[in-house]
């Protein structure tokens, strides 16, 4: 799983492209979900779609064995099933206490449907009670 840093700037990103981010606030956590419906995703689109592309970068070694085993599927024939990604902050110090990704592609082969389904999570939760900062030279 990524680095708070990199998940949260991955967020960022999907803000600033036009991904639909939900934020819900519960109790002392915030929670952001990026979904993808699934109708709405070829791995074709990961030049317009961040959360498509990252899911689609993840598949990539896959992707590249199934090829190696005869698959041949075209990109804008392999599909997007579904995409999920949610992060968990602490709603007093912002500090990222979970991350969960989930996706999953349907790649046709000889008339049928491979599917494949990845899920990762983290928690990051810790007695830590120090704060914590971006390091200067990372600010620059």
């Amino acid at each position: 799983m990524e680095d708070p840093l990199t998940a949260l700037g991955a967020f960022a990103d999907y803000a600033g492209r036009g991904e639909r981010i939900e934020v819900s606030r519960t109790g002392g956590e915030i929670r952001l979900r990026v979904r993808v419906r699934i109708s709405a995703g070829h791995r074709s689109d990961r030049t317009e779609r961040p959360a498509v592309a990252k899911a689609a970068r993840e598949f990539r070694p896959t992707l590249d064995k199934l090829r190696k085993a005869g698959v041949t599927a075209g990109e804008e024939r392999i599909v997007l099933t579904g995409l999920e990604e949610t992060l968990v902050l602490d709603a007093r110090t912002h500090r990222m206490t979970s991350c969960r990704s989930s996706f999953g592609f349907a790649v046709p082969h000889e008339g049928r449907q491979l599917r494949y389904e990845q899920r990762l999570g983290a928690d990051t939760r810790s007695p830590f009670t120090g704060r914590i900062e971006v390091p200067a030279a990372a600010s620059s």
